[in-house]
């Protein structure tokens, strides 16, 4: 399955696009996700 993800990074539109086999490799894409956002909050504190 194909995802095609659309957020804002440092004001500017992105687009990820990713693709996966199974519910494990989204689980995966999640927790990345995560954790970016959680280091990007550190960093605009």
């Amino acid at each position: 399955m194909w995802l095609r993800l659309h957020y804002l990074r440092d004001g500017r539109p992105e687009t990820m696009v990713f693709y996966a086999r199974s519910n494990e490799d989204i689980h995966d894409l999640m927790e990345e996700l995560s954790a970016e956002y959680q280091r990007y909050e550190k960093w605009s504190e």
